[in-house]
This record gives structure tokens, sequence and C-alpha cells, in this order.
């Protein structure tokens, strides 16, 4: 087997199955039958003032990687994007059993830190809470969207078992991926490491190169 190792950034993918071109930012163009993504998501926070700066401390990027910090705290959930929420009628399903208010207002700023958290709304109405779940992500690239893979509704590009996107001669590895099976991404790295095993060991014959970004 022949190995060809090029180093730079990825600014593009097109073609079909058997014929990939990958093109690089030095415009050099690269050849493949198939092709493994890994440009992992990055997260982008909602610009609502004051959500930057807690980012991490108050404000918490999932709900099943943060339960320990926000444990028995008055929660918030924040966001736009169809992932986001998802992520609000999960929490506002379980609010609802236990008769506790859901209220809807466009949200502008929030001040202080955690546990003492105030959210300003749009009507000029204020709310205390003590943590707020925002769930920035977003995909890193749209080489996956450029080659037609389909999306989970939480943004993810949609594997099997096998790491193979829709696309025939397209696979994906890491959080960037996720089986339909499962309710989120998985961010941890040995998993990552597993995906891309996985998706090599699930390519047969030569012509298979790996596309990352950055």
């Amino acid at each position: 087997m022949t190995v060809e190792v090029h180093h730079g950034q990825v600014d593009a993918t097109k073609g079909t199955p058997g014929g990939f071109t990958v093109e690089l930012a030095d415009r050099t163009r690269v050849e493949a039958g198939r092709l493994i993504l890994t440009t992992e998501q990055v997260d982008e926070v909602t610009g609502v003032s004051g959500l930057t700066e807690r980012f991490g401390s108050s404000v918490f990027r999932r709900r099943f990687c943060h339960e320990c910090e926000a444990r028995g705290k008055t929660l918030a959930v924040v966001g736009q994007t169809p992932p986001q929420a998802t992520q609000a009628l999960y929490v506002a399903d379980r609010l609802t059993r236990h008769g506790i208010a859901i209220r809807h207002a466009l949200l502008v700023k929030v001040e202080r830190e955690l546990d003492a958290l105030v959210l300003y709304f749009e009507d000029g109405a204020q709310l205390a809470r003590q943590a707020i779940f925002h769930r920035p992500t977003r995909q890193q690239a749209s080489l996956a969207t450029d080659l037609g893979c389909e999306l989970l509704p939480d943004g993810c590009v949609r594997v099997d078992q096998f790491q193979r996107t829709t696309v025939r001669g397209v696979f994906a590895a890491g959080d960037m991926a996720q089986l339909a099976a499962l309710p989120d991404a998985l961010t941890f790295v040995v998993m990552g490491a597993a995906d891309g095993v996985c998706a090599v060991g699930s390519l047969a014959g030569p012509g298979a190169v790996r596309a990352t970004q950055g």
C-alpha cells in the first residue's frame, strides 16, 4: 500500500464514490476513492451579552457532562438552533411533570455569576437562576454537507456502526459524527480514536484519504 502525507488546510471536497477530490489551501489537489472526515465540532456562543464571559464557569455546554455542577440548582436553557431547542424541551418536559411553569421570551443579557445569575429579557422582565445550559456546537467545516452527507437534528453527521455516512465512500469519526440511536455525540478522546480505527478497518482496498482541517 502506498501512503502520501499532505500537510495543509482542506478548503473543499467534491466528487462521487471512487472519484473524490480534496482541495488544499495551497491549491494542491488530492484524489481518493474514499474519505474519512475528522473535522470535529466547535463552540460558537450565541450573541447574548454576558454569555461568552461566563461560558464554562456558570454557563455549561452539556447536561450530561455538567450534571454535577448543576445538580440541585435552578436552571435556564438558552439557545436558538434545533439542537438547543431539543435540549430545552428535554429540560422542559421534566419541569412540567413537577408543575413548574415555563416562560418564553427573548433573552438580551446575562449578569452576575454562578448561583446568582440574572437573565434580562426584551420585555423588561428578569429571571434569577443559578446556572445556565447553552449548547453552541456547530460543525467546524462544511466538508460533510458539501459532499451531501446527512446531518442529524443536533448537527452531527449521521454514521452507522462502521462510521459510514449516508454518502457511499465517505466515513466520519470523532465528535463530528454520531449514531442515530445515541442521544448525543460522544466527545471522549478514546471514543474518537476508536471511531477512527473502526473507519479505517471498514475501508476495503486502496484509495482512501483522511481529510482534516486546521
